[in-house]
């Protein structure tokens, strides 16, 4: 009752007290600590207090959301203490009664309640153990930034900052915001990791890709840092220095390919790389220097002349392909080749590659080149031979370093005038229509790749071999002699092969002609003849003779079959002769023996019985060795 009583005595005289006020009246925040305060946190508890303390408390209200000209809430909370959670600007209200003559008196007072935030800020790690940071934070009226290594200086929304770090390693950076007359505080940290120096990148490879004005190359960087960007780099006068081209951002790996377009190729230029660190500061750990090759490939007469740009750095000197095939390695001071090694027709393909140090190349771009010549290409060598099969065989040879795209046979018949046999592709040629006894030679050209054609070749007549049985059954052999060899026929050899063209014997033979008087045991003699060339390997055959020996068959007029081992048996004898059978009639006309085995003969018996003696007609029929069927018919004389 006491305390609701005072309150209406001063509201009744809130008005005319106030008017009747000398000392206006005063009241301060105060922090948990005691300290007087000019800004307010929220979830922090403030004191209000009237100044010099003259008011007794008991006669001191606040009102601590007071809106301005509304009532004055009753009652007044005699709580000296408060809370504030949400921020935002509050108007206080202080009721007191000072007694004495003053009576009551009110006053208020605004007071902005502040947010406790952790404040924004960035880092990032530079080079060299170097880090920015920058504040974001527009919340606080000023900031300490500790870095974590014992430092920290003041800072304010917006700055930014750099550091430099006595040694790498991973910090913890600290950010404490305050406001003024405000005893909170908002603090964030961050870890950051920073590095000492950062590796040089390397240019493995610089390979020319398009060879233009506006061309193309390709880059094989290696010891990048994942997350890191580069700079491309050119220089294409000494005097200049080098420029940057092309910026590489954020590589995902630690090799890494790169197409640069749009590069004038046809000139010579020198390319490094080098890093950029987080903070954009381009650092100077440069790559090493590779230059570009230049490289042409020009066709001339029967070779193509290879020419490029020198490169000093390229110590170990060029490796230069063909078709894909190392050709040659050449020394670093050489800046052209000639390739001699080629053919007409052919396109070839050529890359040169420089050689530095530690595996690093520089690719030229692959340049094709097709060979033409206007020279009239060495005539070749044409060899005829005949083959087992007794066809003639013609061979045109051409030059080393030669190819025939076209090759022209030409024959000349008992020597007229040579006209064209065939026209091939084919350097080889059968001439089936041969007729031996015309005595034919033989010529050939060809036609190169380049579409020049030769002279003709050398005139080649094949040997043509005749053989006859002389009476004396010795066989008698003739030959022509053979042309084409270069210095000639060194030797002729008679060669004798069986009926399936194996060689049973050979006699050396002079001159032209040859008689055989060792015949052998075969029913058909083949010869042909061999010739072998003075100072070379090279030999030649003439065509196939096949003679037959003249059949023998011996056939007795009597026998006697009276076991005394003489004549006993009717049987006949002979060579060269097959498929025999014999049949022997007796005078009624009645087959008395039959038998296919030339060797068997007649005993005189018939059916288990001697037969009488007496003429008996015989019939034998026989196949020669050549295949002709003969026959002898004649009669036997039986003795008894």
């Amino acid at each position: 009752m006491k305390f609701l009583f005072a309150i209406l005595f001063i509201l009744a005289g809130f008005f005319s007290a106030s008017a009747q006020s000398e000392t206006p009246g005063c009241f301060k925040a105060y922090d948990a600590q005691g300290q007087e305060i000019t800004t307010l946190c929220a979830d922090q508890e403030v004191s209000f207090q009237d100044c010099g303390n003259k008011v007794p408390d008991e006669n001191e209200y606040y009102v601590f959301d007071y809106k301005n000209g509304s009532a004055i809430p009753t009652p007044a909370s005699p709580e000296k203490k408060h809370t504030y959670h949400a921020p935002g600007k509050y108007r206080v209200l202080q009721i007191a009664n000072y007694g004495g003559a003053t009576l009551t008196d009110t006053v208020s007072q605004v007071y902005e309640v502040k947010e406790v935030i952790p404040p924004d800020f960035t880092t990032t790690a530079c080079a060299s153990r170097n880090i920015n940071v920058s504040i974001t934070d527009q919340r606080y009226d000023r900031y300490i930034l500790n870095f974590g290594d014992g430092q920290q200086q003041p800072a304010i929304p917006g700055g930014q900052y750099s550091h430099t770090y006595a040694t790498e390693g991973t910090y913890t950076l600290t950010l404490t915001g305050s406001f003024t007359g405000a005893p909170c505080q908002g603090t964030a940290t961050q870890e950051i990791t920073v590095q000492g120096k950062i590796p040089a990148p390397k240019l493995a490879k610089l390979e020319v890709q398009q060879q233009a004005v506006s061309g193309q190359l390709q880059l094989t960087l290696q010891n990048l840092q994942p997350g890191r960007s580069y700079l491309i780099e050119q220089q294409k006068n000494t005097s200049i220095g080098f420029r940057v081209i092309a910026t590489i951002s954020k590589v995902v790996q630690a090799t890494f390919v790169h197409q640069l377009t749009g590069i004038n190729t046809t000139e010579s230029a020198l390319y490094r790389i080098r890093p950029i660190d987080d903070c954009g500061t381009v650092l100077n750990e440069f790559s090493n220097v590779i230059g570009n090759v230049v490289l042409s490939a020009t066709p001339a007469e029967k070779e193509i002349a290879l020419n490029w740009n020198s490169l000093p750095g390229a110590s170990e000197g060029y490796a230069l392909y063909r078709n894909g095939s190392l050709l040659k390695t050449i020394d670093k001071a050489t800046t052209s080749y000639s390739d001699t090694d080629v053919s007409c027709g052919q396109n070839y393909t050529y890359q040169l590659i420089a050689l530095y140090p530690d595996d690093v190349q520089s690719a030229s771009v692959t340049q094709q080149a097709e060979i033409s010549s206007t020279a009239t290409p060495p005539k070749g060598h044409l060899v005829s031979t005949f083959d087992l099969n007794n066809q003639l065989q013609l061979t045109l040879d051409v030059p080393q370093g030669q190819q025939a795209q076209q090759v022209t046979f030409e024959r000349s018949i008992a020597g007229a005038n040579y006209e064209a046999l065939a026209s091939s592709p084919q350097n080889t040629y059968t001439d089936a229509a041969i007729d031996i006894n015309k005595a034919p030679c033989y010529r050939a050209g060809y036609t190169d790749a380049c579409g020049n054609s030769s002279a003709p070749s050398n005139i080649t007549c094949p040997i043509l071999l005749q053989a006859a049985s002389a009476a004396d059954g010795s066989t008698n052999l003739n030959w022509t002699k053979y042309e084409g060899f270069t210095d000639g026929v060194e030797q002729y050899t008679v060669e004798l092969l069986s009926p399936d063209k194996q060689l049973i014997a050979s006699y050396p033979a002079s001159g032209n002609a040859y008689t055989d008087r060792i015949l052998g045991a075969e029913s058909l003699l083949l010869y042909r003849i061999k010739a072998s060339a003075k100072n070379d390997t090279a030999i030649t055959y003439s065509n196939i003779r096949t003679l037959e020996q003249p059949l023998q068959l011996y056939i007795p007029s009597a026998f006697t079959p009276n076991n005394d081992g003489l004549n006993d048996v009717f049987e006949v004898k002979g060579r060269f002769f097959e498929n025999f059978r014999m049949r022997i009639y007796n005078s009624m006309g009645n087959v008395v023996y039959e038998s296919s085995d030339a060797t068997a003969g007649w005993d005189g018996t018939y059916k288990g019985t001697q037969a009488p003696a007496g003429a008996y007609a015989y019939d034998i029929s026989i196949t020669t060795a050549a295949g002709s069927p003969k026959q002898r018919t004649g009669t036997v004389t039986l003795l008894r």
